[in-house]
């Protein structure tokens, strides 16, 4: 294929998505009589998905972004080759984080692109697919040649996947361990906490019965009184009952 004829293709990847079809076999039958076989390679071209058009698409736009997203890409898998080997985790973390948050970028400029397509569905496949450029090579050189045609998946990264792994089981651990601290933590505390209750509760209960007793005594000690003043008053009545009769005896003699 001729430099001119490149330059060609590399228009219709950059033109809107529903005139790639039309221009592509424009161009094939152009070269029909010139050059055939470029005319059947331009025939075989794919209609880019709508996601990966707006990936060759932010290829023109973005170049500079695109660019980065690239070297990012790059340090990110050597920093997880690094990793499998049993280098530190800190350039890692470093690295996913700065390749996450170009893929960021890059998504937020791509939805302006695509405007009423951009729908969920599509910004996650062009998501996933900027981030497969960090592990595959074809994806990278179609990214950078803005000549995407389908959708890609970081996932399946063989031995680089591990290390993602690794580091997903490590944090899944410190989490683990972090909530397990926070629980011991919390049944310490509600052990001490039963405890204090259980001693409030006994010396409760020893007022209680202190008060029960004191309560027993006050009516045992009401009783007799009552007792008492009973008999007193029936002593007084059975004086004045004499003292009346003693009166009337008096008087009598």
């Amino acid at each position: 294929m001729s430099r001119s004829t490149r330059s060609e293709v590399d228009r219709l990847y950059a033109l809107p998505l529903e005139r790639f079809t039309a221009e592509r076999d424009a161009l094939a039958r152009e070269l029909r009589g010139s050059d055939r076989e470029a005319a059947d390679e331009v025939r075989r071209l794919r209609k880019p998905t709508v996601s990966a058009w707006a990936i060759n698409n932010l290829a023109g736009r973005q170049r500079q972004s695109v660019n980065a997203l690239l070297e990012a890409g790059q340090r990110l898998r050597a920093a997880q080759e690094d990793a499998l080997t049993g280098g530190g985790g800190a350039e890692l973390r470093q690295a996913t984080a700065r390749e996450r948050e170009i893929v960021k970028h890059l998504v937020d400029r791509a939805e302006e692109i695509l405007g009423e397509r951009a729908g969920p569905a599509v910004l996650a496949r062009v998501r996933a697919t900027l981030h497969a450029a960090a592990s595959d090579d074809e994806v990278r050189a179609a990214i950078e040649g803005g000549r995407l045609t389908r959708d890609h998946s970081p996932a399946g990264l063989g031995p680089l996947a591990q290390v993602g792994e690794r580091e997903r089981e490590r944090t899944r651990h410190a989490r683990r361990d972090k909530a397990r601290t926070a629980a011991r933590a919390e049944l310490q505390a509600a052990r001490k906490g039963d405890r204090r209750a259980q001693r409030s509760v006994a010396a409760a209960r020893r007022e209680l019965t202190k008060r029960r007793v004191e309560a027993e005594r006050v009516e045992r000690t009401l009783a007799t009184a009552q007792r008492e003043l009973d008999e007193a008053e029936e002593a007084a009545r059975e004086a004045a009952r004499r003292l009346v009769k003693a009166e009337r005896a008096s008087e009598e003699r």
